[in-house]
């Protein structure tokens, strides 16, 4: 929990250095929905018992609260084959894990005028809705099992602009949970503004 707590004070020092910048300003303030898009990843669970996968997710950007703190909402989906033992030979033991994510997150995007990329670093709290259930319905083990959080998630990412109607992004996502979990994604976002 202390690394945990060191992160997100590493990431708002740049805000709280900038808070001048921060503060809305009338004109600042540009919250709409701007563009859309999917990404498509590497899911990384962090448990032995939970196998790589891949997963996408919808996201939208809502626009900013000043021209460094921007606004994205979005959904992620995943499914992976898991051990719920840990036994690799043990039929019982087999199962699916999914997870269905909703979350908004505030980014810190810098800006930086001279490169074709835009970077940018995120945190947001998102309601989790895990499940989990075994192959086989006579499954003395475990049974099926639903239950939904609200965990903490930390971003980092780049995007470029392809053209001014679509910008390629790449990403990384840290979910904070029980079973944490990595995503590593390619997306794309249309702009919505004509």
């Amino acid at each position: 929990m202390r690394k945990v707590g060191l992160l997100i004070i590493l990431l708002l020092i740049p805000v709280i250095l900038t808070a001048e910048e921060v503060r809305p300003q009338g004109s600042d303030i540009d919250i709409g929905f701007k563009s859309a898009g999917v990404k498509v990843g590497l899911v990384i669970p962090n448990h032995d018992n939970y196998y790589n996968t891949i997963g996408f997710a919808g996201v939208v950007f809502l626009g900013s609260f000043s021209k460094l703190i921007h606004l994205e909402a979005g959904f992620r989906y995943w499914n992976a084959d898991m051990d719920y033992s840990g036994y690799k030979d043990n039929p019982y033991d087999d199962g699916r894990f999914s997870d269905i994510m909703i979350f908004p997150t505030l980014k810190l995007v810098p800006p930086l005028k001279s490169l074709p990329i835009e970077p940018y670093l995120g945190v947001g709290l998102g309601v989790n809705m895990y499940k989990t259930k075994p192959d086989n319905a006579d499954n003395p083990i475990f049974s099926e099992e639903s239950k939904t959080r609200l965990e903490p998630h930390f971003d980092i990412g780049v995007s470029y602009d392809l053209i001014p109607e679509i910008k390629i992004v790449l990403s990384a996502q840290m979910n904070i949970s029980d079973i944490s979990s990595y995503y590593i994604d390619l997306g794309i976002l249309f702009n919505l503004e004509q």
